[in-house]
């Protein structure tokens, strides 16, 4: 009788090995991941801490543009008098802001002319021009024209 148990050994030990370093491949995706899952849960605390100072910052802005305009309001209720004030303040304001947008604008920048104009442009040719005497290897057929009354040529069907 044949001995069956004889091979095993080694079939064994090339399973386990096969085995191991699937399990260490693994083990190193499985770090990569939770590295990756700690980077991203650092970055929504950063990000939150951030949206917070802008929620703060806003809040701050919002309560100076709020005592504004109460001062405002009131300055326009206290008096006839502060009218032709207001007027030359509005006035201002309006000047301001289209100065600051005028000034605040990109500037074309100014076009140089070519150093070396070329009168003539050149024409781009997608085939060489072939030597004299030479033939093209695959020339390319003229189109064919035809009248208007003629009827349509039929065209055999693509293969």
């Amino acid at each position: 009788m044949a001995d069956w148990g004889r091979g095993h050994g080694a079939v064994d030990d090339i399973l386990d090995a096969e085995n191991k370093l699937l399990a260490e491949n693994l083990a190193s995706k499985v770090s990569r991941l939770k590295s990756l899952a700690y980077d991203i849960d650092k970055d929504a605390e950063d990000q939150n801490m951030y949206i917070d100072g802008m929620d703060s910052d806003f809040l701050s802005a919002t309560g100076l543009l709020t005592g504004s305009v109460k001062r405002f309001s009131t300055m326009l209720r206290s008096s006839r008098d502060n009218r032709k004030i207001m007027c030359y303040m509005s006035g201002g304001l309006v000047a301001l802001f289209f100065l600051l947008y005028y000034l605040s604008r990109p500037r074309p920048t100014p076009h140089k002319p070519d150093p070396n104009p070329d009168p003539v442009p050149q024409a781009v040719t997608l085939y060489p021009k072939p030597s004299p005497g030479t033939q093209t290897p695959n020339p390319v057929p003229k189109a064919q024209t035809r009248s208007p009354d003629l009827a349509p040529q039929s065209r055999p069907p693509y293969p």
